[in-house]
């Protein structure tokens, strides 16, 4: 599911891959590229990257731009690896066909929820549990950080959007959930992460609408959630969003980045509470019956035993491995003792230089050497060091 983060080292994937059958789920764009999650406007992860656009996207980070190397090496990676991968959107898979990946069989099999728990529920009490009038319009976000602050969540664009409705709409909140600070604003109540889905079943169950006005999706879950919870979502025209809703019968599309489409929209969802009422019905439909975990449970285990259906056994033994395993555990151990060395090294020759300049500042030390009464070749590095402060 991910390979990026720096806990595996992605040249481990060709013995993995010759030992088992292997699976690999691609979740962002990461895999084919030489370093975004997401490209965005950009196309150079289909010939080879270099000459990055942006380093600043978030994600992994690069010090240097070397996306072409990083992208040579996945793709050297790659061919002589044995994969099936899975696309969470036809989206991923259209791109994932004009990748380095291109070679390797694909499925699309879309991310699901639970729909038992993540379900409509009473909002009215849900509204109580937070501390929300009963007839207030609730617009909901959520993201690590909060939709207003992720930097792949379109938050600049909402709040110039949520000014109109506030001013139509001045009983409209906003639940920021995901960002653990304070609100200064007094109609954004901040919401901190939720780590149980429980908690979150019942913050969807207070909103009216969903706004997930992202600049940059794959299939994201956080739709999927709230329209199972019976909530309409207006959302961004992007990645395999389109895929989960339907436009006017889940909820509204609008283009990335654009305020004023983004505002209407919330508009057109705020001002007509009986659409609200059927596009959550539909959206709760949408997700039960495309969406939910036993359609998708289905499809892995169906992948599962194709793929072991077609395993030869044409690999390698498991004493290879294990040879492979152990030469990798060798190298990382020599690497932590070689950058532990380099650390002390480091230290060292901090206190030796700290050690110099003490000498040098010594005036007995100084007098010997004017005098001529040190050895001459204490004298010649006296006066080497000496020149060599004076440079820096």
């Amino acid at each position: 599911h991910n390979l990026y983060g720096g806990w595996f080292n992605p040249w481990s994937l060709i013995a993995l891959s010759h030992f088992r059958p292997v699976i690999w789920t691609l979740h962002d764009m990461q895999p084919l590229s030489g370093y975004c999650s997401h490209s965005l406007e950009c196309k150079r992860w289909e010939s080879g990257c270099g000459q990055c656009p942006d380093l600043t996207l978030p994600g992994p980070r690069l010090t240097r731009d070397i996306s072409a190397e990083l992208w040579r090496d996945k793709s050297v990676i790659y061919s002589n690896s044995h994969l099936h991968l899975v696309a969470c959107s036809n989206w991923a898979a259209e791109r994932i066909q004009r990748s380095s990946l291109k070679a390797h069989p694909l499925t699309v099999i879309p991310n699901a929820v639970d729909t038992e728990l993540f379900s409509p529920r009473d909002k009215v009490v849900a509204r109580q549990r937070l501390g929300i009038p009963t007839n207030a319009l609730v617009i909901g976000g959520s993201a690590s950080q909060g939709v207003l602050d992720h930097p792949w969540k379109g938050g600049a664009w909402l709040r110039v959007a949520l000014e109109e409705v506030w001013r139509r709409h001045p009983q409209a909140l906003l639940l920021n959930v995901g960002c653990a600070r304070n609100s200064e604003h007094p109609k954004i109540l901040n919401i901190p992460f939720q780590r149980g889905e429980e908690s979150m079943a019942w913050i969807y169950a207070a909103m009216d609408v969903l706004v997930f006005p992202s600049i940059a999706e794959n299939a994201p879950l956080t739709t999927l959630e709230a329209m199972a919870c019976g909530v309409p979502v207006v959302a961004s025209d992007v990645g395999g969003i389109p895929e989960q809703i339907m436009h006017g019968r889940h909820g509204f599309l609008v283009p990335a980045r654009n305020e004023l489409a983004l505002n209407q929209a919330l508009l057109a969802a705020l001002d007509d509470g009986e659409w609200r009422k059927q596009a959550g019905t539909s959206a709760r439909h949408q997700v039960v019956e495309n969406f939910g975990f036993q359609k998708w449970a289905d499809s892995y285990d169906r992948l599962y035993k194709q793929e072991c259906e077609n395993d030869k056994g044409e690999r390698v033994k498991v004493d290879l491995l294990k040879s492979m395993v152990l030469s990798e555990q060798i190298r990382l151990a020599a690497e932590t003792k070689l950058k532990a060395e380099r650390g002390k090294r480091a230290k060292d020759a901090l206190l030796h230089d700290s050690e110099i300049q003490r000498v040098l500042s010594q005036p007995s030390i100084r007098a010997l050497v004017s005098l001529g009464l040190v050895p001459g070749e204490f004298r010649r590095w006296w006066r080497k060091r000496l020149r060599k402060n004076k440079k820096t």
